[in-house]
């Protein structure tokens, strides 16, 4: 009674081939002097949405200026009456926060001056509103244009004690000539309308209190789980790293509360201190106007579940960026420039040390007619395979016919060890290995018919004895050579 072997198909590659093999084509890995790999994933948000700190519309002021003076001149010459006042009137802001100052790059002052005296002139001053080269205050006449264009100007604002708003005042110097048999009443009044229209600035300062904005959504895909199977990992020390450039003037924190992991329709939310503990962004000192300022912050597993989060094999992770402005001082003085800009850099790396169990992957082999063997007293389905990547395999086979008919399977063979490991979980010597699947008597029956076989393997790394991990590493160069092949026994009469 005697054996040979039909080969079936014969499987070869190192774990870097299984990368860029198996994976999408974007998917960034590195290797470091030792070839240790870690996958790379990042994102940006740019934030310059300047008017969600805060904005302004037109502003709108108008004031009635009794003259509080009755005159009837009976005299036969005029008589001349001269009046200064000064009134003020509120700056305020869409958002409610008090604006400091205001460095304009566009904008119109509008200015109307308006009474029913025949012989009447005036001078209004607004000394908050001045030009940044002469520092000359905005002045308007009888005689003058009713509108100055802002470029070039500034408005310096005052705080007040009778409302949350800074004000700005106006200076209205008048003069009234009444002629003989003219009077004046003292309810007479001078109206006074001023607006600050189309307001665009290089440089805005106030304080911008300590709401919440939305800095956009930040969001890694993570192909390689669909790629390379979708559960089974458990990685020992995934991280992220967040870089954080901001060239606003105000202080804020950012709200992490909200980071998750998705797959299909489940979303896992990361929590821990990280979480719990809202991260400061730092930013320019209000004196360095045009500077931007880093930060950053780390996401690990040292203050947040960031590894059970990758359990789930996340295709995304996800994380609407919330800010909280001003987080250690409502009354701290802000400043927006027109460039302002926060970015938002998320690198996310995960290091293959890792954990596999049960990851599963499938492979097809044609049996073109089937394996049909007359003489044969039994068949087994030999496994070769020289193992230098630090995981065991299980393997399921499963035979169809050509109607794609599942005709025979046999489940959980053991066919790889793990090969030998150093302490650290890194490779010391390849294993070889050789195991025989037999197959039934039934199953030789059905082979006849297979025009394929589906072979599943089933990764698992080394489990511990212990309550601790075993997280092994995976090497770029590391190698598993297999191959499969029908070994029939002959009956004895041949």
């Amino acid at each position: 009674m005697g054996s040979f072997a039909a080969p079936i198909g014969h499987l070869s590659y190192s774990f870097r081939d299984l990368l860029i093999e198996g994976s999408d084509s974007t998917l960034d890995f590195s290797e470091d002097s030792l070839g240790l790999i870690s996958f790379l994933f990042s994102d940006t948000t740019n934030f310059t949405q300047g008017s969600d700190l805060i904005s302004i519309s037109d502003i709108r002021n108008s004031q009635s200026v009794r003259l509080d003076t009755a005159v009837d001149n009976s005299s036969t010459t005029n008589i001349i009456i001269t009046k200064e006042v000064s009134r003020s009137f509120e700056f305020p802001s869409d958002n409610e926060d008090p604006v400091d100052s205001i460095y304009y790059s566009s904008g119109e002052l509008v200015v109307s001056v308006e009474s029913n005296f025949e012989n009447f002139d005036y001078v209004l001053s607004i000394g908050n509103v001045v030009n940044r080269s002469t520092n000359q205050a905005a002045t308007f006449t009888q005689n003058s244009s009713s509108t100055l264009e802002l470029s070039n100007y500034k408005i310096v604002l005052k705080e007040t004690s009778s409302s949350v708003n800074n004000v700005y005042e106006f200076s209205l110097n008048y003069t009234i000539n009444l002629e003989p048999g003219q009077s004046v009443e003292e309810n007479d009044s001078i109206s006074v309308s001023i607006s600050f229209l189309n307001q665009e600035f290089d440089v805005l300062f106030g304080k911008f209190g300590q709401s919440e904005i939305d800095l956009g959504d930040n969001k890694i895909t993570i192909d390689f789980f669909q790629d390379l199977g979708n559960k089974g990992f458990i990685f020992q020390a995934p991280n992220i790293k967040m870089d954080v450039l901001n060239s606003f003037g105000v202080p804020m924190s950012l709200l992490l509360d909200s980071l998750y992991g998705s797959k299909g329709d489940r979303r896992v939310y990361l929590e821990g201190p990280v979480t719990s503990s809202p991260q400061i962004l730092k930013a320019p000192q209000i004196s360095a106007v045009g500077s931007t300022v880093s930060s950053q912050i780390a996401i690990n597993g040292n203050n947040s579940t960031l590894q059970d989060l990758m359990e789930v094999a996340p295709s995304e992770i996800g994380l609407k960026l919330r800010a909280r402005l001003n987080p250690q001082d409502a009354n701290a003085g802000n400043f927006i420039q027109r460039s302002s800009e926060i970015s938002i850099v998320t690198n996310m790396e995960v290091p293959l040390s890792l954990k596999l169990d049960e990851l599963k992957r499938r492979e097809s082999f044609d049996l073109g007619d089937g394996l049909d063997f007359d003489e044969a007293d039994s068949i087994s389905i030999r496994v070769y395979a020289i193992n230098e990547i630090p995981f065991s395999v299980l393997l399921d086979l499963e035979f169809y016919d050509e109607s794609d008919t599942l005709v025979y399977e046999t489940r959980f063979n053991k066919v790889i060890e793990t090969p030998f490991l150093n302490v650290d979980g890194s490779l010391k010597q390849s294993r070889k290995n050789v195991a025989d699947i037999i197959i039934s008597r039934a199953g030789v029956e059905a082979l006849k018919t297979a025009a394929r076989m589906d072979a599943i393997f089933t990764f698992n790394t080394p489990s511990s004895q212990t309550s601790e991990d075993i997280f092994v590493k995976f090497f770029a160069d590391a190698k598993i050579d297999i191959t499969l092949s029908a070994v029939v026994t002959l009956s004895p009469e041949y």
